[in-house]
């Protein structure tokens, strides 16, 4: 692989990480986890697939909607953003009083505000669907984690910190990425720049269980968690890395598995040493544990972890995907079409995805026995829907749980929108 530089969008800090032999400067100013369906005599869908209807818009929001997830029950979304705030919306009553138009709702059941905007992968639901954990893109908000209890009245969190470390500390850690497994009392948090995970149980706000390293391999410089997500059992974990890695866990934090991601940027862009990458996803098959799903930059590969190898590789033929603008004209690091944000439908069948630039959602049917290729040989999407929706891109994007009979986008237009995509 080439030698080349990967400036990494999303958050407050910059910090330089290594892909394999390439270099990324990461800037992060700027996946989903796959809950096992809680409600058994529910057959996963969707049964009858049709390109999306917009059915509620959610607009509470004043800024840039960054992050979106249903609840395990796909009754309730949580949505958070830009505007410091988190919210959790009751979707299933508001369907009830839906009709066949657009439906706008300005107020979410509950919502509280936080001391900083909040990121992609930080937020998660708990395994009961009872409580939400939240981190913020602050880096000065050391050694802390947010918990949201919605039955609760009271609009204060309740704080989890390793109580071993002073909060005065210097070196005391920035939780960046959230992961809560969908069974049990276990999630996890990265730490910003630095290799390390840390395990924590629901009932203890002051003690970790465990801390341990996500070093895939040697590198001479620090690799960073870019997205997380547990299998539907709950009993492995992967991670994305900026060694352009996918590291898999055991529920205990043992590393059992690296999958080296191929140099999609020395295919796209053969001698580019500069990139701008905006969001990083990942998610596993809700109902085969070892199907994963991961972009990376333009493209979504699906591994066979039992095979160890990637199966297939899905792209878009989008135009306004692939169409840059004036600020990156004018921008010292080169940008070019990249994955925002990808859901599996619970049936397993489709892959949705957003992308950079496009206002579209972006569907592949993974049981369509001649898909169209890009002339690099990738599947292009089946279906390609959105308009009219959103007048911005699409920056996040979720399936809901069991039926599958909705999809939620989160929005640089500051909304939500709540689509059907079954018949």
């Amino acid at each position: 692989m080439s030698r080349r530089n990967i400036l990494i969008g999303g958050g407050a800090a910059i910090f330089l990480v290594a892909a394999g032999s390439a270099t990324w400067a990461a800037w992060d100013l700027w996946s989903h986890s796959a809950t096992p369906n809680s409600e058994p005599n529910i057959q996963p869908g969707p049964k009858a697939f049709i390109s999306g209807v917009p059915t509620l818009r959610l607009s509470g929001h004043k800024d840039i909607v960054r992050y979106t997830r249903w609840s395990p029950d796909g009754k309730q979304l949580a949505t958070a953003g830009d505007d410091h705030a988190l919210m959790a919306w009751d979707i299933a009553a508001s369907l009830k009083n839906s009709s066949k138009s657009l439906i706008t709702i300005k107020q979410s059941q509950q919502r509280w505000r936080l001391n900083d905007a909040i990121n992609y992968y930080q937020i998660s639901w708990t395994s009961n669907g009872k409580k939400l954990m939240a981190l913020t893109k602050s880096a000065e908000t050391r050694n802390v984690i947010y918990q949201f209890d919605l039955a609760s009245k009271s609009p204060d969190p309740t704080i989890y910190h390793n109580s071993s470390i002073l909060d005065s500390d210097f070196s005391a850690p920035i939780y960046w990425k959230i992961s809560c497994a969908p069974k049990g009392n276990r999630f996890v948090t990265s730490v910003l720049s630095s290799e390390s995970m840390v395990l924590w149980d629901l009932s203890d706000t002051q003690r970790p269980i465990k801390t341990f390293n996500t070093s895939g391999q040697s590198a001479s410089l620090t690799a960073t968690i870019l997205a997380m997500d547990w299998t539907p059992d709950g009993k492995r974990l992967a991670a994305l890395n900026s060694h352009q890695q996918v590291l898999i866990f055991d529920d205990t934090g043992k590393l059992i598995q690296t999958l080296d991601l191929s140099d999609r940027l020395g295919q796209i862009k053969p001698g580019a040493q500069d990139l701008l990458q905006e969001r990083f996803a990942l998610e596993w098959c809700p109902n085969n544990s070892n199907l994963l799903a991961v972009s990376n930059v333009d493209v979504i590969d699906i591994w066979d972890i039992q095979q160890k190898r990637q199966l297939r590789r899905l792209e878009t033929d989008d135009p306004s995907a692939h169409q840059s603008n004036e600020t990156d004209k004018t921008s010292p690091f080169p940008w070019y079409p990249q994955v925002c944000g990808l859901t599996w439908s619970p049936n397993g069948r489709f892959i949705a995805a957003s992308f950079s630039r496009s206002t579209l959602i972006h569907v592949w049917d993974l049981q369509n026995p001649s898909p169209a290729k890009s002339k690099y040989g990738n599947e292009l999407q089946t279906t390609l829907f959105g308009n009219p929706g959103h007048a911005n891109t699409i920056l996040d994007i979720a399936w809901q749980p069991g039926e599958g009979r909705y999809i939620a986008t989160a929005s640089m237009d500051n909304s939500v929108i709540i689509w059907r995509v079954e018949a």
